[in-house]
């Protein structure tokens, strides 16, 4: 269901099912440190939290790694219930969604107000790409030379281009020192 609405400013703008506006969607990572004090066992739940979050502002979760204890670089500090706690180790996670860019402030709002993140980042990202192979270097192509390939043949038979074999070659040379 599609409706249109007056907004401010006597615009149009397009409500889709569900009440969300009609904005661009766009691929997001968080990266995030949970507080160490979690408990292994409830570790999953605390990630679960964070993707409904996610999922509950009408995102979609691509990929995701689980969280892993890491030492920190320098201490961070939480405060919870109006207590200053420093940590020196924190589980880290990411996860890779994509939402309406309207909505990643809300997230960012709902993770700042959770007690077991210690902190976080949403990042734009791009759809990874296959790398592309490498150009030919014109400088080799335009002086008649060629980067270097594995020898298909056998050494000793590879032809140069003066009509030797290498093993010839060497002799020539040798023939030459030797004089």
């Amino acid at each position: 269901m599609v409706t249109k609405v007056q907004g401010e400013k006597n615009s149009e703008e397009t409500l889709l099912e569900g009440g969300f506006h009609d904005e661009e969607i766009r691929l997001y990572e968080l990266g995030y440190h949970l507080v160490p004090i979690i408990a292994e066992e409830v570790l999953p739940e605390e990630v679960s939290k964070i993707k409904d979050y996610i999922e509950s502002l009408g995102g979609v979760i691509i990929s995701h790694e689980q969280p892993k204890m890491i030492q920190l670089a320098y201490s961070l500090s939480k405060v919870v219930s109006n207590k200053r706690t420093f940590y020196n180790s924190a589980y880290f996670g990411w996860i890779k969604f994509q939402m309406a860019s309207g909505k990643a402030p809300e997230l960012d709002k709902v993770l700042r107000g959770d007690d077991s993140v210690l902190r976080f980042i949403i990042a734009k990202t791009e759809e990874e790409r296959a790398p592309k192979p490498p150009k030919k270097m014109k400088f080799f192509a335009s002086r008649g030379l060629a980067p270097e390939k594995a020898p298909e043949e056998k050494a000793g038979t590879k032809k140069q281009e003066h009509g030797l074999t290498e093993a010839e070659l060497e002799k020539t040379i040798e023939e030459l020192i030797v004089e």
